[in-house]
């Protein structure tokens, strides 16, 4: 065992001495992008925070995932697992593995017969109706809001920071001529606020490709309060066809819209820019591409 798994696995075994940890899988050897994370015996997924900013919502999004779990008709992670003491070393959460892969595009378009495509879009569409329709008010803990004006301001002037040094001219001009436009706009911050997932992409979709279903939403790193537009804008990487076949169940989403595209052209950047934070690389290098 090597010191960097000790340092994770040590706080597991002072939690849970009764765990039997027969195997121990590092996600993509150093972990995702904002957690490290751990598979146990083939079975099991332990995520540790890996900056205080991740760290200080972890209490948070394990309420959220406990509330959420009864109006959901797709599975989503179960927290069994969790350590929220620093003094008994790093802390994490843990949960049962939800079968299947990623949803992604490639796969999505392998799928041909119409039958499944639709069954494929009707359990996202329903999962995402009713995510956004859980009554935020019932909620024991009030939640900020997100996705407002100041935030995207905020991320704007980080982007101009951080990540204008290492890109073209052209680039910073189109990223500039974007913000301005969509932050002078009122009518773009005027939305009924609900819980979202916030990081809705294909890879937190699990497919079943033996069953031909979807088999579960992970990775709840980013969920809150906060505009619905921002999970149906991360539907749109499934291809326009299945955004449309989605929306004949959740007409919601062409409304939604008028604020997916602006959305979506931020993507890379976030993950370039939280790369740079969290000193992982990767994901920089892989945000800042298009743009150098």
């Amino acid at each position: 065992m090597t010191l960097f798994s000790s340092a994770y696995l040590e706080p597991i075994r002072t939690c849970y001495p009764d765990l039997t940890i027969e195997q121990v899988r590092f996600h993509n050897d150093t972990g995702g992008q904002f957690n490290v994370v751990l598979f146990i015996n083939n079975a099991l997924i332990f995520r540790f925070p890996r900056s205080t900013e991740v760290a200080d919502t972890f209490t948070t999004e394990l309420k959220i995932l406990t509330y959420l779990q009864p109006h959901l008709s797709l599975p989503i992670p179960q927290p069994t697992f969790q350590n929220l003491d620093p003094s008994r070393g790093k802390i994490f959460m843990g949960y049962s593995m939800l079968p299947g892969q990623p949803l992604w595009q490639k796969i999505l378009a392998t799928i041909e017969n119409r039958a499944i495509l639709d069954r494929l879009a009707t359990q996202l569409a329903r999962f995402l109706q009713e995510l956004h329709h859980v009554e935020v008010d019932k909620f024991d803990l009030t939640l900020p809001i997100q996705d407002g004006w100041a935030e995207w301001k905020k991320l704007y002037e980080d982007f101009r920071t951080h990540l204008f040094p290492h890109m073209r001219l052209d680039a910073q001009e189109t990223v500039t001529a974007n913000f301005e436009k969509y932050l002078n706009d009122p009518a773009q911050f005027k939305y009924c606020p609900t819980f979202r997932h916030g990081d809705f992409g294909p890879s937190n979709i699990l497919y079943d490709a033996t069953k031909q279903t979807i088999s579960g939403i992970i990775d709840f790193d980013s969920v809150g309060v906060g505009d619905p537009a921002l999970d149906v804008g991360a539907v749109l990487n499934l291809g326009e066809d299945f955004f449309k076949r989605m929306a004949r169940v959740y007409p919601d989403m062409l409304t939604l819209r008028k604020r997916c595209d602006f959305y979506r052209s931020t993507y890379a950047l976030q993950e370039a820019l939280y790369g740079l934070r969290d000193n992982v690389m990767t994901s920089f290098e892989a945000g800042i591409a298009s743009y150098r």
